[in-house]
């Protein structure tokens, strides 16, 4: 019989791995509908194809994801889910011990 922990543990995976791949498949399935949304609107002023806009969507996409690499907005984040979780900052605070 399989234990609950085990059970638990697949799900966690499940989950974790289904997510990695939805947020890869995001990126430019978001590129296409904000430009599916936005093309009647921008038309009315600019002269631009679909493919154009998704592509433009895209860009912006990846230059927002260099400001946060640049920003470290990234690692506030890291350092917040490591604060957040117990059992992870037992783990700090034993090596900051240990190093002292």
């Amino acid at each position: 019989m399989i234990s609950k922990e085990r059970i638990i543990r697949l799900l966690v995976v499940f989950k974790f791995t289904l997510l990695r791949g939805y947020a890869w498949c995001q990126l430019p399935v978001l590129s296409l509908m904000g430009a599916g949304i936005l093309l009647p609107y921008i038309k009315q002023y600019i002269d631009i194809r679909f493919w154009q806009l998704t592509l433009i969507a895209l860009i912006i996409f990846i230059f927002v994801g260099y400001l946060d690499r640049k920003l470290k907005l990234l690692h506030a984040e890291n350092n917040y889910s490591i604060e957040t979780n117990p059992l992870m900052m037992e783990v700090v605070n034993k090596s900051r011990e240990s190093n002292k």
